[in-house]
Order: C-alpha cells, then sequence, then structure tokens
C-alpha cells in the first residue's frame, strides 16, 4: 500500500511481471538443461545404433541373404532337376516344374550361414527337393519325394514295437532356444527331407541318410547334440484309455515298457532323436484331423519349438498318458489338489511338489471386471496355484466341471504377477497346443487351462471361477 494506506497497484504489477519473468528464466533454463541432456543423449545414442545396424548389415547372415536374392536360380534349377533326375531316374522332373526360392527353417528365427533353396512341384506343392550350398559352387541336396511312404513305415514299425493302436510320425524342431548354433551352421538336421533312397528297408535308409550327413561340416559338433538324422515327433493313440475321464485316474498301462523300449531302439537304429506321447484316443484322433485338415496341400512343414526342452516331457501333460524326449520317459501323473481341481506336472514326478494350492478371498480386480461384465453370473470361488521353486518346469491346470460345477456354465478370470486380470476365452481346442494365459477350452466336461511355469519363486497364479 502507499503512504495512504491504499492498494499500490502499479507496484503490486511491476513486481508481479519481475517475478513471472523470473519464473520463465527458471523454466527456461530447465529446458535447455534438459534440451542438452537430450542432445547428449542421441550424440551417444545416434553411434551406437548405426554401429548396431552397420553390424547387422555387415552380418554373414545378411551377406547370405544378399547373395541368395542375387543367385542365379536358373542354375539353382538346373543342378536340383539333376540331383532328382540322379536318384529317381531320368525324365522324373523337368525344369519347369520346378518353382524355386529362398528356404528358411519351419517357424525358426535362426540365421543361417549358407545359401539354402526349396523348389516345390508346381503341380503338387506337397513335394520339395532343398538345395543348401556349403560354398559357391557345391550344395547339398535333399527332398521329401518319398516322405508318405517313409512316414507310414516309422508309423508301422513304432505299432508293431509298442503295441499300441495308431501312430503319426511328423517332422520336429527341437527346443530353438538350446540348439539354436546347431541349426544355424548344420541346417540339414532340421530339412524336412532326405538325401538317401528309400527302398522300403527303414534301417537301410537311415544308415545311408547318417553316411551322407556325417561327411558335411559341422556334423561332428552337431552329432555332439543330436543325432544327425534329424527330430521325428511320434503321436500314438490308446483305445483302451479313449477319454479324460480314464486318463485322470492315471491307470495302469501294460504297454509302458514296450513303447519305451521302442522309442530307445528306434533312436539308436534310425539315427533320429525322437519326441513322442500316447494320447487317449479321442484326442489322438481330434489332433490327427487338425493336422490333415492344417496341412492339406502342403509340404510336411516340421512341428517346431513347442516341447519345452530337456528335463521335461513332450505335449501338453493334462492329456498325455506316457511321453518321451531327451532319452527319457515321462508318465505325467493327475495330482487331485482339491475336489475336481488337478495338477498335472509335465517332469515325470509322482506330485506337483513344486506348486502348490490354496483358496483365497476373491481379488478385488477379478471381482470388479466380474461385476462389471458378468452381472448375469455368479463368483464360485477363487484359488492360487504358488510356484514354491524355481526349476522350470510346467504343471497343467484342469478343473473337472462336472464334479465341482455340476451342471453350470462356467467363465473363469485369471491374473498374475505379470499378466492383468482378464477373463480367460473359450476356444476351439483346434491342434490342442495351449500357449496363452487368456484362453482355455473344454472337452468332456473338463476345463484345460495353459501351463503354468515355475520360472520364479513364490509367484502366485489367481484364479475365479463364475457360474450361472
Amino acid at each position: 500500500m502507499d503512504k495512504t494506506g491504499k492498494p499500490d497497484w502499479e507496484k503490486y504489477f511491476v513486481e508481479q511481471e519481475i517475478f513471472l519473468r523470473k519464473q520463465k528464466k527458471k523454466r527456461n533454463r530447465r529446458w535447455m538443461i534438459a534440451g542438452c541432456f537430450a542432445a547428449v543423449c542421441l550424440c551417444l545414442l545416434i553411434p551406437l545404433a548405426l554401429k548396431r545396424q552397420l553390424d547387422h548389415e555387415n552380418s554373414e547372415y545378411v551377406k547370405v541373404m544378399k547373395e541368395a536374392e542375387t543367385y542365379d536360380y536358373d542354375t539353382v534349377k538346373q543342378n536340383m532337376v539333376d540331383y532328382l533326375n540322379g536318384k529317381y531316374g531320368a525324365g522324373a522332373v523337368k525344369a519347369e516344374q520346378l518353382n524355386p526360392g529362398q528356404w528358411s527353417m519351419d517357424g525358426s528365427s535362426s540365421e543361417l550361414v549358407y545359401k539354402c533353396f526349396e523348389a516345390t512341384l508346381l503341380d503338387n506343392a506337397e513335394k520339395s527337393v532343398y538345395a543348401i550350398y556349403l560354398s559357391e559352387d557345391k550344395a547339398v541336396y535333399f527332398d521329401n519325394y518319398q516322405w508318405p511312404k517313409i512316414k507310414k513305415a516309422l508309423e508301422e514299425d513304432v505299432l508293431k514295437r509298442s503295441g499300441l493302436d495308431a501312430a503319426c510320425a511328423r517332422p520336429a524342431v527341437q527346443h530353438e532356444g538350446t540348439y539354436e548354433l546347431t541349426y544355424r551352421e548344420s541346417p540339414w538336421i532340421i530339412c524336412p527331407a532326405y538325401q538317401a533312397y528309400f527302398d522300403g528297408d527303414l534301417q537301410t535308409f537311415f544308415d545311408r541318410e547318417y553316411n551322407v550327413r556325417k561327411q558335411l561340416a559341422h556334423a561332428s559338433d552337431a552329432e555332439k547334440n543330436m543325432r544327425l538324422c534329424g527330430t521325428m515327433s511320434l503321436f500314438l493313440s490308446d483305445n483302451e484309455h479313449s477319454d479324460m475321464r480314464a486318463r485322470m485316474t492315471n491307470p495302469a498301462l501294460d504297454y509302458e515298457k514296450n513303447y519305451e523300449q521302442a522309442l530307445k531302439d528306434m533312436e539308436d537304429l534310425y539315427h533320429l532323436d525322437m519326441l513322442s506321447c500316447v494320447l487317449p484316443n479321442d484326442y489322438y484322433q481330434n489332433l490327427i484331423t487338425y493336422y490333415n485338415r492344417d496341412l492339406a496341400g502342403m509340404q510336411p512343414t516340421s512341428l517346431y519349438y513347442l516341447d519345452d526342452g530337456e528335463g521335461t516331457g513332450f505335449f501338453y501333460s493334462g492329456y498325455t498318458l506316457l511321453s518321451w524326449a531327451y532319452d527319457t520317459l515321462y508318465k505325467p501323473m493327475a495330482e487331485q489338489t482339491a475336489d475336481g481341481i488337478y495338477l498335472v506336472p509335465n517332469n515325470g514326478t509322482g506330485r506337483a511338489d513344486t506348486f502348490t494350492y490354496e483358496s483365497v478371498e476373491t481379488p478385488a480386480d477379478a471381482r470388479s471386471l466380474a461385476e462389471s461384465q458378468y452381472r448375469e453370473w455368479d463368483i464360485a470361488e477363487s484359488f492360487q496355484i504358488t510356484t514354491e521353486g524355481i526349476d522350470g518346469s510346467m504343471t497343467a491346470l484342469i478343473l473337472d466341471l462336472e464334479k465341482r460345477y455340476p451342471g453350470r456354465e462356467v467363465q473363469l478370470i485369471a491374473q498374475s504377477g505379470d499378466h492383468p486380470v482378464a477373463a480367460a476365452e473359450t476356444v476351439e481346442d483346434g491342434d490342442m497346443w495351449l500357449y496363452y494365459n487368456n484362453e482355455v477350452f473344454q472337452r468332456d466336461n473338463y476345463l484345460f487351462v495353459p501351463p503354468i511355469y515355475a520360472w520364479n519363486a513364490r509367484f502366485a497364479y489367481t484364479f475365479t471361477v463364475l457360474v450361472k
């Protein structure tokens, strides 16, 4: 105020102007500092990004791919024709019948160190020939023209040895994370084709194939990790225990020893790694129907990256009666942790010791989701499956709907430390592989939940069951 006691507005506005200018200068200084910091970061990051890009562009993989793009396809095609006619007789294939292109491994992200080509027959896409160039002018060739005969012979052989009811063979790729370097250096190991001629005798055929492959570059290193004739998946059917009601009783299997011996003998005789499982017949038939539909009109692509690596069985343990993987027999046991709630570990142990079950109060997030989106449904219960250790194992979670929620429709809400609360979508069982935490499927009045993995100690998966 001035001397008269009245407000000195002029002074007030001047002081405010000074104050605002000071604030503006402070903000400008902050932005200047932040801008300088960002500029420094960019100066540091841009060279790193450029170096990474240059390293990628100069990598052996990119060089190989660029060379393959400019490769003389007419030469590749003619060499393939010469190989096929030498194997199956003059005139078996003509150059104009082939449609060549670059080949990359089925479902694999491994970067190959060789130029690899594949050509299918224009009038029969199920037949393919492969060329892997070990040098500029030297290639090794494989084809799958005899695959139907080889497949049938393998299926008949495993049935004769095991005493089981039906079988389906399909080329496979083992756990890529473990064998990535082997696949890069020796892509012929997972090429779903062969160079030797099959005359009806499996052992003679695979001995010839083995003798071809052991002469190739890196073969001795590859053989330290896997058998040189590749990997085969074998799915078998048990007609006696044909559905989940029979499977969940953990039945005694009179063919167990024969099955184990059959896989051991076939691996040794045929230089093949086997990934195999025995399924209840209903599930086996569903799987084969799916595969036949999925692969219609296509060459036999490999089944890839679907096993959990060494120390675990093959395929989803929930409906597997027996499993064979990495030279080991597994018998997944269904353990009832509460009435109608089962855990089935895939590491062959009798109990799911790594996982514990506990009934819990419904979490607030799950209750909120149920009340907002499922108003016509009632909350039946909530429970947790907790991992007690870190051993990399997996357990199947199966709910017996007939026993636990008779006559009711069921909706599952799931959440865990790394996945927010979400309602699980009931999907078609398709090929019966379960991948995603938000997808489940039902068969035989059982609800199958995606695998729960022991990757963190004391890690909780919470499930809320809604019914109506």
